[in-house]
């Protein structure tokens, strides 16, 4: 059966074929992922200009593709599913949420808002009040799946902007350590802010923020006529699994009526440990939170957003709730995973 050549409604058998094929490539893949180099970065400049081309015209033979993708593409680069990958924060992916991957893209509901398919829109705002719970926030806690932790910041940074400082923030500061992830540096000018909008502090010798530091600098910038209005804490940084003084901060923002951002895409899922929960106290004092599934949950490649408070303390701006949104290595005497 010649499949995947220009039809755009294949029928049943059709349809099956298309699925089997890929699952019999899928599987393959990850029963011998013990045997797969963890990565191979020879040639990748020649694969990446395999996928090159102009916009095809017609449909190509579905076969042939997934030759290119499985035989040629997928095998360059690092193999974040492999047992030999130890670099960087990535989980190997469950096979179950691939599957349910799958259903999700077949099906194809809409649920932007909760009417157009009430069921589907409430299983994922339950999946989000599950996390919430998780890390302390209270039950009218909400948010939204988002598709990585840059754009969870961003949408963390810009409620607490429009809250905090309404439409003119041109005096605002933001606080955070020098061993923030660099999708806060971005969100900040993306947000509109100048690159000085930033207060990078420094961290102690266990690589964690401290309420004290934080605390002189919003004295000494409101001092000068800044309008101090974030705290942005980590809470399991990339680089040591550091976490800092939640808790602490958590009093320096209630002190200084500022709001108290927790990027947690790393570490927060760790509270559903004994040890995650007394390491991570204070988180549940934020007012937003990033959380990563694909980390410490394995789960492919999203995080999620969970709010504090009710969508109508913004009124007709829902996004704009007052909101948590979307490697041990342990240093001396520090609070690290």
């Amino acid at each position: 059966m010649n499949i995947g050549e220009g039809k755009l409604e294949p029928g049943v058998p059709e349809m099956r074929q298309l699925v089997e094929l890929a699952v019999e490539r899928i599987l393959h893949n990850l029963s011998t992922l013990d045997v797969q180099p963890a990565a191979d970065l020879s040639n990748v400049s020649e694969v990446a200009e395999l996928v090159r081309e102009p916009m095809p015209e017609h449909g190509q033979p579905y076969e042939p593709l997934l030759d290119l993708v499985f035989d040629r593409l997928i095998v360059k680069g690092y193999n974040t599913a492999s047992p030999g990958t130890l670099s960087y924060v990535t989980g190997g992916g469950l096979f179950h949420s691939a599957v349910a991957d799958l259903i999700a893209g077949a099906i194809n509901r809409y649920v932007a808002y909760w009417g157009a398919s009430p069921g589907l829109a409430q299983l994922e705002q339950t999946v989000v009040e599950w996390f919430a719970a998780m890390i302390g926030l209270p039950a009218t806690a909400g948010g939204v799946l988002l598709s990585g932790g840059s754009l969870a910041n961003l949408s963390a940074l810009i409620a607490a902007r429009r809250i905090k400082l309404g439409d003119d923030f041109g005096r605002g500061t933001i606080y955070t350590s020098d061993q923030v992830h660099h999708s806060v540096e971005k969100a900040v000018v993306m947000a509109g802010f100048p690159e000085q909008a930033l207060r990078v502090l420094p961290s102690d010798r266990s690589f964690r923020l401290q309420a004290d530091t934080v605390r002189r600098a919003i004295e000494s910038d409101r001092a000068q006529g800044k309008r101090p209005f974030l705290i942005v804490a980590n809470a399991g940084t990339t680089s040591t699994g550091a976490i800092d003084d939640l808790a602490g901060l958590a009093v320096v923002a209630r002190e200084h009526e500022v709001w108290f951002h927790v990027d947690a895409a790393y570490g927060g899922f760790f509270a559903l440990t004994e040890r995650g929960k007394r390491l991570l106290a204070g988180i549940e004092h934020a007012d937003t939170v990033v959380l990563d599934p694909h980390k410490s949950l394995f789960l492919p490649f999203e995080p999620v957003a969970c709010s504090r408070g009710t969508p109508q303390s913004c009124g007709a701006h829902t996004s704009c709730t007052r909101t948590t949104f979307r490697k041990p290595l342990q240093s001396a005497n520090a609070a690290a995973l």
